[in-house]
C-alpha cells in the first residue's frame, strides 16, 4: 500500500508541477519520512563534560535547537511529544545517563517527524 502512495504522490507532483519538482519532492520525502534511520537527522555535538552538565532533556532540546525555550520543552513533554531513543519522555524534568548513549549517540524526536541526534564524544 505505501509502494503505491508514493507512485501516486510522484505520479500527482508530476503532472501538476513537473518531472523535475516531482523528484525534488520524493527525495524530500525519503529524507522526511526516514527519520533517524536514514542518517539524515541533524545533529549537535557535545563533550562528556557538556552532557555531563545539560543532562536533562529540556536542556539538550534547548541546546540543539528544538525549542526556543524550556518552557516550550516542558510543554513538549508534558503532552506526549518527545522520545529519546525511541522512548516518550514522561517527566518534564526527566534527565539522562551515560546509559542512554547509544554508539555516542541519543535521537531525540520532537511529535512525529522532527528528529535530531546528540552525539557525545
Amino acid at each position: 500500500i505505501n509502494e503505491a502512495k508514493e507512485v501516486l504522490a510522484y505520479e500527482v507532483t508530476r503532472q501538476v508541477h513537473g518531472e523535475e519538482e516531482a523528484k525534488k519532492a520524493q527525495a524530500a520525502a525519503k529524507t522526511l519520512f526516514a527519520g533517524a534511520e536514514g542518517g539524515q537527522a541533524p545533529s549537535t555535538e557535545l563533550t562528556k563534560e557538556q552532557f555531563a552538565e545539560n543532562n536533562k532533556v529540556i536542556d539538550l532540546m534547548m541546546l540543539a535547537g528544538l525549542t526556543k525555550s524550556r518552557g516550550e520543552a516542558r510543554r513538549l513533554i508534558a503532552g506526549g511529544g518527545v522520545s529519546v531513543n525511541g522512548e516518550k519522555v514522561a517527566e518534564e524534568l526527566a534527565e539522562l545517563s551515560d546509559a542512554d548513549i547509544v554508539d555516542g549517540e541519543i535521537m531525540i524526536r520532537k511529535g512525529k517527524k522532527v528528529f535530531h541526534k546528540i552525539v557525545v564524544k
